[in-house]
């Protein structure tokens, strides 16, 4: 282009310039319309991740619900043996209890029923003990299964949060930009359709609608990403107090049960962090023996004792009628 000028070749010039500013016109256009495009897209995977995280989250919902249930048939199981066990010898502190008032209030001859039913009292309380030392890795292994659902649910909660987050601040960034350049384009808007609406003749007014159009497809453009990222953040704002409260409900859940398991069988869940830790893993049976078997194995299973206790209902009687 400097050596058309240089020589003097000005009609050469103006075809060069009118190259540059078609060009940077279609420039102007296309960058429009990306910057629209990306908001879209932006808006769009994000609702890609949500279904995304719903679906595993179903996925492994499925997977846990399948263990649970196996767990609970499990404990079912021993449980009503425990109970069964629990009535056996209840039945028989109460006979026992019975042969004592007929023979101090009757007189009744009775001493060699309650030997009999003496010397059966502490094989019954030995089969009670077996049972629950067998059901106490069962209840730690359900107790763990529970903390693994309310780490998921804790995880769900922030990862839902932490993408609400992001959003909001992604479609603030995109209104802060929509409004550095909406009044300069609205400006030049009004100015093309003013010089469109001033035309004469023919030839200005094509050429004043060429331009009009094209700004106004910038314009619209730009309008459509502010509408886009204003309903994103708008949606967003409103859900993020809900968000935030789902989020604290749930990792107070997940440390209370952390707390529970602690108290009742004396076993120490690692500490949770959704951030760094990202989705938990479903406890493997591996783990929970290794739950059982180690040092906590004894106070697990005292903590299961106080639990089966609790579930039979029967146990407080049991102990006091002896």
């Amino acid at each position: 282009m400097f050596r058309v000028l240089e020589e003097g070749d000005y009609d050469a010039f103006q075809e060069f310039e009118g190259f540059r500013k078609e060009a940077e016109k279609q420039l102007k256009t296309a960058q429009a319309k990306y910057d629209k495009t990306v908001v879209e897209f932006e808006v769009e995977k994000a609702a890609k991740d949500a279904r995304d995280l719903a679906a595993e989250v179903a996925r492994q919902t499925a997977d846990f619900e399948q263990r649970s249930g196996d767990r609970k048939n499990q404990f079912d199981e021993i449980n009503g043996r425990l109970e069964e066990a629990k009535n056996n010898l209840q039945g028989n502190l109460n006979e026992i209890a019975e042969l004592e008032r007929r023979r101090d209030e009757d007189n009744d001859n009775v001493d060699a029923e309650l030997a009999d039913a003496e010397g059966e009292t502490q094989g019954l309380r030995d089969a009670v003990q077996t049972i629950k030392d067998e059901i106490a890795p069962v209840l730690l292994s359900q107790g763990l299964d529970e903390m693994y659902a309310k780490e998921g649910l804790e995880y769900v909660a922030f990862e839902n949060l932490r993408a609400a987050r992001e959003n909001k601040e992604a479609a603030e960034g995109v209104l802060e930009e929509v409004a550095e350049k909406e009044p300069a384009l609205e400006e030049e808007y009004y100015i093309a359709l003013y010089e469109k609406d001033r035309a004469t003749n023919n030839e200005e007014w094509n050429r004043a609608a060429e331009h009009f159009f094209e700004v106004e497809e910038r314009y619209n453009a730009l309008m459509d990403q502010k509408r886009t990222a204003q309903e994103a953040f708008d949606a967003l704002d409103g859900d993020m107090e809900g968000l935030q409260e789902a989020y604290d409900t749930a990792k107070q859940e997940r440390e209370d049960q952390a707390q529970f398991l602690k108290d009742e069988a004396d076993y120490d869940v690692p500490e949770f962090d959704p951030e760094n830790n990202g989705p938990p893993s479903l406890p493997t049976d591996g783990e929970d023996d290794a739950a059982t078997e180690g040092g906590e194995g004894e106070a697990a299973a005292e903590g299961g004792e106080g639990e089966a206790a609790a579930e039979g209902g029967d146990e407080a009687p049991v102990e006091g009628g002896e």
